[in-house]
């Protein structure tokens, strides 16, 4: 008998360890899954907030750049008049007129340009960011 009763004590001992290992799984486990998805909804605002920044980004120098191309229809509008006056006087149209109308022309030139390369540096960066999001993403699991 008295054998029975020392075996009854761990019998009991490793049931409740066996239930507290239990407990313990379940609540890493529901940890686990809490982080999982805050660490998905951080990389996702992340993701939205980084493409609402380039899009904006993307619109304002798309704005300016129609603003000059509308600053440039209005001066060769306003040359083509001058030039109409002018042949109508009599008088050729004057070489400094000729001259700062071809420097404006190649000040836009150089401005589209410009423009142009940002918003192809800015996709890229786009591009990348996308990259590192989907990395990241894939990782994520093997992480946690």
């Amino acid at each position: 008998m008295g054998t029975l009763l020392s075996r009854s004590p761990q019998k009991q001992t490793c049931q409740l360890c066996e239930h507290r290992e239990l407990q313990h799984k379940i609540s890493f486990a529901e940890m686990e899954a809490v982080h999982k998805k805050r660490l998905n909804e951080a990389s996702d605002r992340s993701e939205r907030e980084h493409k609402e920044s380039l899009a904006e980004m993307e619109t304002f120098y798309k704005e300016k750049l129609e603003k000059e191309r509308s600053a440039l229809r209005q001066l060769q509008q306003e040359l083509k008049s001058v030039k109409n006056r002018g042949e109508q006087r009599g008088t050729p149209s004057c070489q400094r007129c000729k001259r700062n109308e071809l420097e404006f022309r190649e000040s836009l030139a150089e401005m589209d340009i410009f423009y142009k390369q940002k918003l192809e540096e800015l996709r890229s960066a786009l591009k990348l960011k996308e990259e590192e999001l989907k990395s990241l993403k894939d990782r994520t699991p093997s992480m946690l």
